[in-house]
């Protein structure tokens, strides 16, 4: 019946199909291509519209799937690839995750002497670039659209060098997203080691997480200012904040001078002037800042990224970020923002960010309206009578609020704890003044009483659909309670009561997600079963048995997720930013 439509019709079909199961979408597109030969002509080519290339182990990250992948694939389809991502785990918090820090502690004197061999492995980053030539040889010409180098490591000049290919032969790509490690050794051995981003004429989406050397400075410094009329989405995040002086410095006795009594990232990357208005990206939409200081250019980063007219805002982890609110409230203008995220961390010698950073936030709040998603991890220094100090200003946007997540750190010891749960009567507020369809909390996953929620209505227990509870803000103390079986027994109970009472919440998170798998033993998510769309009602009964640490437990209306039951996938995708949302870390640490 199928093969009587139109190939247009057929078409859209799959597309609608696959965009509602956007992470298990390889294999739904496989399950549809074997359902007929006109389908499987259809949908093969959709197959290589994307290509994932993965190294899973981060000590060799040489080692990757590129060779099953090209050993397998019909290389005639190539012309379709529109997407190319390289992804690696970042687990270990290992700074020295670069390939070239393991070739230049192999063989000092060849570094010395200029070793035509080592030359060559440096600027192939090891034997990562002879695996990804045959990939690009079968590329179409400025067709790619989006690349993601995702390795943590330094990128090799065959792809974003000066000549390299990405710039020379792929210069229509819209979305550019990389993350690198700590800086290598290769500057200070005088090693050219550059990178070039203003070839790309069309890009909209940029993002760059990590270490970055002065010469990548450089690099995004005249990116951004031949970028600045048509970037839509633009992501910084430097790690730290001190480390990126002392990497842009690069030894340089003049520039440590010079960087005592100013903002390099500002003045320099930028090109702010103190007291000079900017010309603003004026086709920016959203603007997410990790590690960036705004001191003394917090009145020219307003104007330069129009802050009042973004649709989304993300600072984390960034010094004065209050004195940026402050002049945007200043500044009398509208404010358009639709999603904000501000991280104030607390682990910090200067003072600053518990006066002027924190105060401004409610302020900065209370001055504008319609926010729809509101992430917020604050400092909480001023004792339990300050507990929810923000939630005037949180209830503020309740008519258009409909995600929230809200972590306070409060400072025991050097130890991050959270201790409320159902019961605290701010927490009910969210369910009876508010119409959350997420929620995101520091929350301890205890049964509440009985008279909690006697009075809430079932049309405000009605819109939750996402819970992430996290029991710390230190990844490392990820457990509610003292042992791994009480641990379970208090989670799958909270579930039970949770599923029963709210009637469309869909998933429940329990653990620290902000970077992935990287907490994996900390983690867990729940989903409802039978779930919409994928169990029927009479599949199964809602009873399910399930052994742990010598023990049966029936689960009642939900079951763990599996990681690789892609079945949920597509739905637990809308809520991703929910669970990524207020890393208490930053992507990896340095150790000294």
């Amino acid at each position: 019946m199928l093969d009587l439509l139109p190939r247009e019709i057929l078409s859209a079909i799959i597309d609608q199909v696959l965009h509602l199961t956007a992470r298990g979408s390889l294999q739904d597109r496989s399950r549809i291509s074997r359902v007929s030969k006109k389908l499987y002509a259809l949908v093969l080519p959709t197959l290589y519209e994307s290509i994932t290339i993965t190294s899973r182990d981060e000590s060799n990250l040489e080692q990757t799937d590129i060779h099953k992948f090209l050993r397998t694939a019909n290389r005639d389809y190539f012309r379709t690839v529109r997407s190319i991502s390289f992804l690696a785990p970042i687990q270990t918090n290992d700074q020295f995750r670069c390939i070239h820090f393991k070739l230049l502690e192999t063989d000092r004197e060849a570094l010395d002497n200029r070793d035509d061999t080592l030359m060559s492995k440096i600027d192939s980053l090891g034997d990562l670039m002879p695996q990804i030539r045959p990939l690009f040889q079968g590329l179409q010409d400025n067709l790619l659209r989006s690349f993601h180098w995702h390795l943590g490591t330094c990128i090799p000049k065959d792809i974003l060098g000066p000549g390299g290919y990405l710039p020379t032969r792929q210069r229509g790509i819209e979305d550019l997203s990389l993350i690198t490690g700590d800086p290598c050794i290769l500057p200070k051995k005088d090693w050219e080691y550059q990178i070039t981003l203003t070839e790309f004429k069309s890009l909209k989406k940029f993002s760059w997480s990590g270490g970055l050397s002065r010469e990548y400075f450089t690099a995004l410094r005249d990116m951004l200012r031949s970028q600045s009329t048509n970037l839509e989405v633009l992501k910084i995040d430097l790690i730290d904040w001190w480390d990126a002086q002392w990497n842009w410095c690069a030894d340089d006795y003049d520039l440590q001078l010079w960087i005592r009594d100013h903002n390099f990232f500002g003045e320099r990357v930028l090109g702010l002037t103190p007291g000079e208005t900017p010309l603003p990206f004026s086709s920016l939409k959203s603007l997410s800042f990790s590690s960036v200081n705004f001191h003394g250019v917090g009145l020219e980063i307003a104007q330069l990224f129009s802050i009042g007219r973004l649709h989304s805002l993300n600072l984390r982890d960034c010094p004065h970020s209050g004195s940026l609110l402050r002049k945007v409230v200043e500044s009398g203008g509208p404010i358009n923002l639709r999603s904000l995220e501000l991280v104030i961390q607390h682990n910090s010698d200067d003072s600053y960010r518990k006066v002027a950073d924190e105060d401004w936030i409610a302020p900065f709040l209370d001055s504008f309206e319609g926010l729809r998603n509101l992430h917020l991890l604050v400092l909480n220094g001023k004792g339990v009578a300050t507990t929810h100090r923000y939630w005037p200003s949180i209830f503020h946007h309740k008519k258009t609020l409909t995600r929230l997540v809200y972590h306070e750190q409060r400072i025991d010891f050097d130890l991050l704890d959270c201790n409320t749960d159902m019961n605290n009567d701010k927490i009910l507020d969210l369910f009876t003044q508010m119409n959350l369809a997420c929620i995101g909390l520091c929350l301890s996953p205890l049964l509440p009483t009985d008279e909690t929620f006697s009075q809430v209505t079932l049309a405000q227990l009605s819109t939750l659909k996402f819970l992430c509870l996290r029991t710390t803000l230190n990844s490392e103390l990820e457990r509610p309670v003292e042992s791994f079986v009480d641990e379970i027994s208090t989670i799958y109970a909270f579930a039970t009561w949770a599923f029963h009472t709210f009637p469309n919440l869909l998933f429940i998170a329990s653990g620290d997600f902000s970077y992935g798998r990287r907490s994996i033993l900390n983690q867990e998510i729940l989903h409802r079963y039978p779930f919409p769309g994928v169990e029927s009602n009479n599949e199964s009964s809602n009873l399910h048995p399930v052994e742990s640490q010598n023990q049966t437990r029936f689960l009642d209306g939900f079951r763990p997720l599996h990681p690789r039951d892609f079945r949920y996938s597509g739905h637990l995708e809308q809520f991703r930013d929910v669970l990524e949302a207020c890393p208490a870390d930053p992507l990896y640490r340095k150790d000294f």
